[in-house]
Formats: structure tokens, sequence, C-alpha cells
């Protein structure tokens, strides 16, 4: 099925026949037995919603990128990440696959995340080679946005580069290409470490 027509067309459709039923369906009684018309509306427009919304999960094969999935899986870890002043004392610090700076290895919350990072990309390297292998990972840290020289905001950015296949309309493989993907995470001075980063996509 087209996407555009699964997930946009046929529910719009639907929600517009629901809007227009009781216009369509002028019968003023008010017994179940007359409302034949009506009844079999709202149930079949019920039906149809449900069946599209269950076709909607992953085992219907619509399955989002590896990339992504990581980015979301790594929500919880985000949660735990250091304090201002821990992040600003690994202000321009870079960890690249396996390799921490000593000072984001003395930050537990950081080291917990970025280990959390490097078991994903394991785990969807071995899921999904296809889409996803040669991964070169990579965390930074950077000041973002100084007021008159005085950060405010810490900004933890995550990097992957990668390979995936390509494959022409028909889905058969027609070669091999890099892709590269970043997602990043903002720590406000204002935060104490409290609450969850504010996040950009």
């Amino acid at each position: 099925t087209d996407k555009f027509w699964a997930g946009v067309g046929i529910p719009g459709l639907v929600v517009l026949v629901l809007l227009l039923l009781p216009w369509m369906d002028r019968n003023p009684s008010r017994k179940m037995k007359d409302r034949v018309f009506a009844i079999t509306g709202y149930t079949l427009a019920v039906l149809m919603l449900g069946t599209l919304t269950y076709m909607g999960l992953p085992i219907w094969g619509i399955d989002t990128s590896p990339p992504v999935e990581i980015q979301t899986q790594m929500r919880p870890a985000i949660r735990n990440l250091p304090t201002f002043p821990e992040l600003l004392g690994c202000d321009g610090q870079v960890a690249q696959n396996a390799v921490l700076p000593e000072c984001m290895r003395q930050a537990p919350g950081l080291r917990r995340a970025y280990n959390r990072y490097l078991d994903l990309i394991e785990e969807f390297a071995q899921e999904k080679p296809d889409r996803f292998r040669g991964v070169t990972a990579q965390m930074t840290i950077q000041r973002w946005q100084p007021v008159a020289g005085d950060p405010n905001l810490m900004r933890v950015t995550f990097d992957l580069r990668f390979t995936k296949d390509i494959l022409d309309p028909r889905g058969r493989k027609t070669g091999e290409g890099p892709e590269s993907y970043q997602f990043s995470y903002y720590v406000h001075r204002d935060t104490h470490g409290e609450g969850e980063p504010l996040t950009k996509f």
C-alpha cells in the first residue's frame, strides 16, 4: 500500500465521512433499527481506523532507520548527563569509537551515556548490516551560544558515519553509499543536572 494513502489519504477520507454522516443520514428516528446507515458507517470507520493503526506497527515492515532508533533509545541515558560544571570541564573534548578523553572517563553519567551509545551501535550493526555497517561513532562536548563570553549552554553532540546499501525502486542492491547522522542534547547552566536536558533533533 502506498504510504500516503495508508497514513494520510484513507484516514482523512474516513474522518471526512464521519463529519458528513449527520447530514447524509436525515432519519429523525432515534431507534437503532431505524439508523442502519449511520451505525454501519460509524462501525466501518472505527474498524478501518483500527486496522490502519495496527498496520503501522513495525511487524508490518514500517520501521525506522538504525540512527533514528539509536537516538530514541538514548533518551534514558541522556537523563543522566553530568551537571553543567562537569560538561564545562570537558569543553572541546571529543570521544571517538572506544576512546574516551580523561575528563569524560571521570564523569560517570557521561561515560554511561557513551557506553550505551556504543552498545546500541553494535546491536544495530549486527541486526541490520545492510543498512548500518562500518560505523564510526563520535561524541563532542562544546560551549554553545555564550553570552558575553560566559557560556550558559553546553551541547553534547553524537555523530554517526556509516555505510548502507543503495537500493533501486524494486528493492535490488545497486551499490553502497556513505551516510551520516547527528543529534544533539543541550544542558543549561540553571539545570544543575536535574530534569531532562533540552533536545534538538
